[in-house]
């Protein structure tokens, strides 16, 4: 290291190398760096605080009727059949129930089909007042299904309990009867469930081809005929097990 003291403008040096008055001498290299020390101790970390409360999950859909939870879809499926019928939560007989028409005039089944679709479905060529059977109603045009899988578990039931419709006695009606006064509730909640839960899906059991129009009276040759669409099955039983067959 290189020190110069200045006196009365002479310049004495100490182990001088270079005039005081002059430009100061460039500066040497840098030396090599000391080892880095080593790191301090971690301090000890602070206390965590409380979690908050979890939230509740989020609905995925309006909550299901006490009702309908509570309800058997399988009494349902037998009450579609016959509402009257113990196995469908009644008493055995239509006249407890004040009932003097018909048994087909008050089962669901004579007007929507066991597969639920009406004169779309297995019922096509089935008939009714308007095509020569007086003894039971005509099938509907309604797809059934349909309403089930778009309504909720309260507007099906206010479908089924609507006052609207022909008189349940009206037996020459082909109309949705009132079943108000005519079923219970619970009975009402059990087919609710049956069709949302527990209807089997026809397709799953067959494949149907239904061609041609609606049945309808038609002059065919220069006679009142009653005309039939065609209803071709095909591939039953495709989704059933063979191996199972007994």
């Amino acid at each position: 290291m290189r020190r110069s003291l200045a006196i009365g403008g002479a310049c004495l040096s100490i182990l001088a190398f270079s005039a005081c008055d002059g430009a100061k001498g460039d500066r040497g290299e840098q030396g090599v760096p000391g080892p880095q020390g080593a790191p301090g101790e971690q301090g000890d970390p602070g206390e965590q605080g409380d979690p908050g409360d979890r939230a509740s999950p989020a609905r995925t859909g309006p909550e299901l009727p006490a009702e309908y939870v509570a309800a058997d879809g399988i009494r349902g499926g037998a009450a579609y059949n016959e509402r009257f019928a113990p196995a469908g939560g009644g008493d055995g007989t239509l006249a407890g129930y004040g009932v003097t028409s018909g048994a087909e005039f008050t089962r669901c089944k004579s007007c929507h089909a066991w597969d639920g679709l009406g004169n779309a479905g297995s019922y096509a060529n089935r008939t009714g007042i308007g095509s020569g059977t007086a003894t039971r109603p005509d099938v509907s045009d309604a797809n059934l299904r349909a309403a089930a899988a778009t309504n909720t578990p309260r507007e099906l039931f206010d479908l089924v309990t609507s006052p609207w419709g022909r008189p349940m006695n009206a037996a020459s009606d082909s109309r949705h009867p009132d079943y108000t006064g005519y079923l219970e509730d619970g009975q009402v909640w059990d087919l609710v469930k049956f069709m949302r839960e527990e209807w089997v899906d026809s397709n799953e059991l067959y494949d149907l081809a239904v061609s041609g129009a609606a049945m309808h009276y038609a002059d065919v040759d220069g006679a009142w005929t009653l005309v039939k669409p065609t209803s071709t099955y095909s591939n039953i039983g495709k989704d059933g097990d063979a191996a199972a067959e007994v």
